[in-house]
């Protein structure tokens, strides 16, 4: 796309009011001053204004404006698509382009300006909003990134246009989201007629969405699968320990007190350990979207004072002894192990 060349914007026009298609001219008309003042090209959306001249509901006028439309969209270089949704129309210009083998992107709005993200395919069901009667429809997509501080884990399509979704922790709601700003930010719900088949390792995973369908396996975020896993251990060892008592437990051992008090510093005190030298003991399983992990006793020395404990973690099953692993922040030690026993 050069300097001048005519861009057809495509975005949404209809609404279920008379105010919804003003403000949907008015987007429009915002998407046309915004490609053109970001790339300098010519960017012509015939929506922004047409509805104001013809009368969509009059056969004639409507088959006049959607001739023009297209007319303009031959002369077109790009169709740039705008927007949090595809409707019908949309989609037929989409289709229409790629048939004329006009290459299409999507317009990404970020702070203090826009990019462009090349839409590679523009036919079949490569479009989330395709809608044919009221059938579900299908989305394969695979887990991006968790956020547990922003409460969302974010999902990226495995087929077609890279197109990304968030999944809110707090109520499992769906969101199509935006790779441009910070963090892909939520934009609009996800309708309640699409079913995310979650993929991992090849195999599809579970089937999740905004809707209720049979078969629904609502997808686990990763750090709830944490906390199921440590109630589970902590169920299977009953006399572990959580991370205040092991604090205070180190503390108390001779030469702790100097840094027990409000102003002591007892990071170096308590992490005092003998890395590199720990024994791990698998103490049980857990599988999360088809992955398996061990769940590890990994027995410490406080090198200080020779104090010894295990530290309960979890790690992929097949990796090696002392690479990286998850932390329950469960303990026990002799002490302890001896009390379960009497």
């Amino acid at each position: 796309m050069k300097k001048n060349d005519i861009v057809y914007i495509c975005s949404p026009l209809s609404a279920p009011t008379k105010e919804g298609i003003r403000q949907n001219m008015e987007k429009a008309a915002h998407y046309a001053r915004l490609v053109s003042g970001t790339f300098g090209c010519r960017a012509i959306a015939p929506h922004s204004f047409l509805p104001e001249y013809l009368d969509d509901n009059i056969p004639e006028e409507r088959e006049a404006g959607l001739a023009f439309g297209l007319s303009i969209l031959r002369l077109s270089k790009a169709i740039i698509v705008c927007g949090s949704r595809i409707s019908s129309g949309m989609r037929g210009e989409i289709e229409m382009a790629g048939e004329l083998e006009i290459p299409a992107y999507a317009l990404l709005e970020q702070e203090g300006g826009a990019m462009l993200a090349e839409i590679k395919e523009t036919s079949g069901t490569a479009l989330p909003d395709r809608k044919e009667g009221d059938a579900w429809k299908h989305i394969r997509v695979a887990l991006h990134m968790e956020e547990s501080g922003l409460c969302r884990d974010t999902f990226c399509t495995t087929e077609g246009p890279e197109r990304y979704f968030n999944r809110s922790m707090a109520d499992g709601t769906w969101y199509r989201a935006s790779p441009a700003g910070n963090y892909c930010e939520n934009d609009c719900t996800v309708r309640a007629d699409i079913i995310f088949e979650v993929i991992a390792g090849g195999e599809v995973r579970c089937l999740d969405g905004n809707g209720d369908f049979p078969g629904k396996t609502p997808f686990t975020p990763f750090c709830e699968f944490e906390k199921a896993l440590a109630a589970d251990t902590l169920a299977a060892h009953p006399g572990l320990k959580d991370y205040q008592a092991m604090k205070e437990k180190l503390l108390s051992l001779p030469g702790g007190e100097a840094h027990a008090g409000p102003h002591g510093i007892c990071d170096n005190w308590l992490y005092a350990l003998d890395f590199g030298e720990e024994t791990e003991e698998a103490v049980g399983k857990a599988s999360w979207l088809g992955t398996e992990y061990q769940v590890l006793a990994v027995r410490y020395t406080h090198k200080p004072t020779g104090f010894a404990f295990r530290n309960y973690r979890f790690r992929r099953s097949g990796k090696a002894a002392r690479t990286s692993s998850h932390d329950l922040l469960l303990y026990d030690w002799e002490e302890e192990r001896k009390g379960e026993n009497r």
